[in-house]
């Protein structure tokens, strides 16, 4: 969302306002730049709403990723240190 903000908004500011002449259609490339960062911004608020709510957290210990990785990771390290 920063870069949406700090970089896109302004860009799509700055080519219709100074670059309207050189362009050939700056009004399209500017509404596509602006179209871009909003949906930048609408993906970020999406993402945050997610982490806010917590749900990544509901299904983290019911994988069964936390056990399988028992039976890789400890044969490794007592291999290694024995």
């Amino acid at each position: 969302m920063g870069l949406a903000f700090a970089i896109f908004l302004p860009v799509g500011g700055l080519i219709i306002r100074f670059l309207a002449p050189i362009l050939p259609v700056p009004v399209k490339l500017h509404y596509s730049v602006q179209i871009f960062s909003f949906t930048i911004v609408l993906a970020a608020t999406g993402v945050g709403i997610y982490l806010s709510r917590g749900f990544q957290f509901t299904t983290f210990r019911t994988t069964p990723h936390p056990f399988l990785i028992l039976f890789y990771f400890i044969p490794f390290v007592s291999s290694v240190f024995l």
